[in-house]
């Protein structure tokens, strides 16, 4: 039965007096947000059986890989049975998968794939310390063949850069900050927007969007300091 995913609600900003290092980890845990991020080559497969019949027949493969109820699929190989997909796939899941499944098929035209074998994998506890897989995992419910594969797993936790965000947002509105204060603030907030560039998927474009508001405020405060500056 698939699990139930409860909404989540976002937390406010941290004020500037609170350690933004010892409240940034609880407050994402408090507001129970992870997203969990599979980086997978579906490599190749070796040795599969012929489904289709005739002499020197033999398969035109396909590898479908499955997280829970999200799936995606390689090309269409024709006509081999060691085919090479070297094909790229990303999985974001907001839920703690245990392990991803790998289902190699004969595509049929005209008729139902033929099922090749299977392979199941074991996650372990990949998403904790960032691991790579690399290797060959042997097709079960069949006779023989395997299939290669690497992966990498992570953890990301957006609202922890949401939350950095609205921090050095208020670290900028406080008039009374002195101005080695809120150089620092400029300069962690130009970091935070190169860490959600770089680390946040597609889907969050609207914390990336607000990166680059906070930049041109940013632009704005640093050229009314050095008007100060100068008088």
């Amino acid at each position: 039965m698939p699990a139930s995913f409860q909404p989540v609600s976002r937390p406010k900003a941290l004020a500037p007096a609170t350690s933004l290092d010892e409240e940034l980890g609880k407050a994402a845990d408090e507001a129970k947000l992870s997203i969990y991020f599979i980086n997978l080559a579906v490599v190749s497969a070796s040795d599969l059986e012929s489904a289709d019949f005739g002499f020197g027949a033999k398969s035109d493969p396909y590898c479908k890989a499955v997280v829970g109820e999200v799936s995606q699929r390689t090309e269409t190989i024709e006509d081999n049975l060691n085919p090479v997909w070297n094909d790229q796939m990303h999985f974001f899941v907001a839920q703690k998968p245990e392990t991803i499944i790998f289902q190699v098929f004969d595509e049929d035209i005209g008729s139902k794939d033929d099922l090749l074998g299977v392979a199941e994998f074991d996650f372990g506890d990949m998403f904790e310390t960032n691991a790579k897989f690399e290797g060959e995992l042997k097709l079960k419910d069949a006779k023989k063949g395997k299939i290669r594969v690497s992966m990498r797993c992570r953890v990301m936790k957006p609202v922890e850069t949401e939350i950095k965000l609205g921090y050095v947002e208020k670290q900028l509105e406080e008039k009374g900050k002195e101005h080695e204060d809120t150089v620092a603030a400029l300069d962690e907030s130009e970091q935070l927007r190169e860490e959600a560039i770089n680390e946040l998927s597609a889907k969050e474009q609207q914390i990336i969007a607000q990166a680059d508001e906070l930049a041109e405020k940013q632009k704005v405060y640093e050229g009314e300091l050095t008007e100060k500056e100068q008088k």
